[in-house]
């Protein structure tokens, strides 16, 4: 059976600074099964027009749940119900060497037993830096060598093909510890490149799908050549005619 079809709501961020509960009602009725928050919400009213339409919370990205701000973010992920939460990303400087990296693996496990221990999985999403050359190796796999195994990665596939990685052989490297996809299509090229519907840019979307068994398949586009809400149903309709995803429509 295909994986459950999600979208990303930082994809429609303006459209729920002028319209939250419409917003959400308008992804339901698209037919998505689920939804990834993103910090910075009100999170009981996500959830809340969440629930009254059937969309499902299936996660959120967070910062890393650390000091201050630990507690904060626990509770956050209480509030959704969810118990995977994703760091969306960290100070690009910090990639830029090893010592660097080393100060991002301790943050990362440090927060993994936090978010452990309040029985949350922890996992992480790559953009396109994290596969510049470093030192005969990426800044990823230096990553994924120093942080600790349970820590789970939501792989951005654009943005790994964007950085010169070939996705289906990461996929198959990695295997279950890649349980959600993100899913976004685009030209390529530079980071700021507008991006488009699934189906319309240079991402082999069937094949890398067909490839790998995902928990869930998350719609993501960080900006759009055109109107966003046409993109996001668009790329809904392409996954469900194609028969990559399953949704309620």
């Amino acid at each position: 059976m295909p994986a459950p079809i999600a979208l990303q709501l930082y994809t429609v961020r303006e459209a729920l600074k002028a319209d939250l509960e419409g917003t959400i009602t308008k992804i339901a009725e698209m037919g998505y099964i689920g939804a990834e928050s993103y910090g910075g919400l009100d999170a009981a009213a996500v959830k809340k027009a969440a629930d009254a339409v059937g969309l499902q919370i299936m996660g959120t990205h967070a910062s890393p749940p650390v000091g201050d701000q630990k507690d904060a973010i626990l509770e956050m992920a209480r509030t959704y119900g969810v118990d995977h939460i994703v760091v969306p990303g960290l100070d690009r400087n910090l990639f830029q060497s090893r010592d660097g990296l080393q100060k991002i693996c301790d943050l990362m496990n440090e927060a993994n037993e936090n978010a452990k221990s309040a029985g949350i999985k922890l996992g992480y999403h790559n953009h396109e830096h994290e596969f510049a050359p470093l030192d005969g190796s990426t800044p990823y796999q230096i990553m994924l060598d120093c942080m600790s195994k349970d820590i789970f990665l939501e792989l951005d596939t654009y943005w790994a093909q964007v950085g010169g990685q070939d996705v289906n052989e990461m996929l198959d490297t990695l295997g279950q510890r890649v349980p959600f996809l993100h899913i976004k299509d685009g030209p390529g090229g530079a980071h700021d490149n507008p991006q488009f519907a699934l189906g319309e840019g240079i991402m082999d979307v069937p094949g890398i799908i067909n490839n790998h068994a995902a928990d869930w398949l998350i719609v993501e586009l960080d900006s759009c050549a055109t109107d966003m809400m046409e993109a996001v149903q668009k790329s809904y309709t392409y996954l469900i005619h194609n028969g990559l995803a399953r949704g309620n429509r």
